[in-house]
């Protein structure tokens, strides 16, 4: 019985760390508006999760089933800069909206199930939305607005080495 309750304490433990780690403590699933706008005329409107940890970043939308219609991804990068994602383990095609600081549209990448390639754009960006394709819907010049105050992200850990 003792060796039952210390495995599971465990297994607990173990939880609790993926968890923390993860980057879930934010509550990640509540929904924020964002607005596309053109000339001041409102394009499209979603509601968006946050991806501001390393954790959230990295998952993205891998393992899901699908997204819905007026549903994404909003990622707060830690910095603006040329920014690459992929569609590797994101079983549903996507448009991947690169974002300046100003919250201007520098860039539409059309990703497709399961790919590998490198997706970016040519000009930095400092936050990318990710939702259902919309072929066209969005353009270069697009205006985004945010209808919540964004948290910090938190910086990814860069040459992190692992000891023994």
């Amino acid at each position: 019985m003792k060796k039952l309750l210390i495995g599971l304490g465990f297994v607990v433990a173990c939880f609790v760390g993926l968890v923390l780690g993860s980057g879930y403590i934010f509550d990640r699933y509540t929904l924020i508006p964002v607005t596309i706008k053109r000339d001041g005329q409102e394009i499209k409107s979603y509601f968006v999760e946050l991806a501001s940890t390393p954790g959230e970043r990295q998952q993205g939308l891998m393992y899901r089933g699908s997204l819905a219609e007026d549903q994404g991804l909003f990622f707060v990068m830690p910095e603006e800069r040329i920014q690459k994602f992929w569609m590797k383990n994101v079983s549903f095609p996507i448009d991947i909206i690169f974002i300046d600081r100003n919250f201007k549209v520098v860039g539409v990448k059309r990703g497709e199930p399961f790919s590998e390639e490198e997706l970016s754009v040519v000009t930095p960006s400092y936050y990318v939305l990710e939702v259902n394709p919309a072929p066209g819907l969005i353009n270069v010049g697009d205006e985004v607005r945010v209808e919540a105050e964004l948290p910090e992200p938190i910086p990814d850990i860069v040459g992190r080495v692992m000891q023994k």
